[in-house]
């Protein structure tokens, strides 16, 4: 990134940059005449590059829709005050693995961008209270939370998942996608899967449980309800692998399923010209796996 720097500034349709973002302070200065991005992702990051971002939001204040922030420890709540009410047309904002950035954190700064259709972040434990009024997001399709979070008695979940979910149940918002990740494997109860299915079955298309054990009753309580489910991706123990086919055969419009535990096959099923077979995924996205699926936006 930086031996190429000065030449993107010379890049007049320049409009997504993904870069790591260990720079000089010269070298971050020269990212304020980029100013014609729409998206960016930035991994890892110099104080350098934190420090330049207020001032090159205000440059990007036309045009920037999608800011990615990725495991930048300098990176605070403070700077992000300074960023977010710089860019009205945000609609994706993604903020994982900043450590001094919580979910308190994220849901008072989100009231600087009220028409996210997608968001992800990282959730801590900690005791900080959170924001007595949080802003709504009705237009919200795609929601990531990456929970770093000590192991809770199974089954369960934890409480700020609930709390979300509550929240875009309230805010009417038409979710599509829901990305739900843990630092330690835990298996999700009944109330919670329950929870999702009652405050979005009629939108829900996408939805990835990572490092989430699922009854197969709750596998079929999701395939049955959530009528408009296209991908899914989850845990398949071998031992619940025809029970979980079968499960699987009641929606109707699902075509991916990624299994996301051990290495399985999934028995294949041939009912009412319904087909499936299911595969660990061999190989990563150049995407992160907090990222909103296009297909969602079409």
């Amino acid at each position: 990134m930086a031996a190429f720097l000065p030449s993107l500034r010379d890049v007049a349709g320049l409009e997504q940059l993904r870069f790591i973002g260990n720079l000089t302070t010269d070298q971050s200065d020269l990212l304020t005449q980029l100013a014609t991005l729409r998206d960016i992702t930035i991994d890892n990051s110099s104080w350098n590059v934190v420090d330049v971002l207020p001032k090159w939001s205000r440059v990007l204040q036309p045009t920037l829709s999608s800011l990615t922030l990725y495991n930048m420890q300098h990176l605070s709540t403070d700077i992000l005050e300074s960023v977010l009410p710089n860019l009205p047309r945000l609609t994706r904002l993604h903020v994982v693995s900043c450590s001094k950035v919580d979910q308190a954190s994220m849901l008072k700064l989100i009231s600087h961008t009220p028409n996210l259709e997608s968001l992800a972040f990282t959730t801590y434990d900690t005791s900080r209270p959170l924001p007595v009024t949080i802003a709504p997001l009705p237009r919200l399709r795609h929601l990531a939370l990456d929970t770093q979070t000590a192991p809770t008695p199974a089954p369960s979940a934890p409480a700020f998942w609930t709390t979300m979910i509550d929240l875009t149940r309230t805010w009417s918002c038409p979710l599509k996608s829901l990305t739900l990740r843990l630092s330690d494997k835990l298996a999700l109860g009944d109330a919670f899967v329950k929870n999702i299915v009652d405050s979005h079955y009629a939108t829900l298309v996408h939805l990835a449980l990572l490092n989430c054990a699922l009854s197969k009753e709750n596998v079929t309580t999701i395939c049955r309800k959530c009528t408009e489910l296209e991908r899914i991706a989850l845990s398949i123990p071998g031992k619940d692998a025809f029970a979980l086919a079968d499960a699987l055969a009641l929606a109707n419009h699902v075509h991916t399923v990624t299994e996301v535990g051990d290495a399985i096959r999934l028995p294949g099923r041939d009912d009412d010209d319904f087909t499936l077979t299911v595969e660990k995924k061999k190989a990563s996205s150049p995407n992160h796996w907090f990222m909103p699926p296009a297909s969602i936006f079409c």
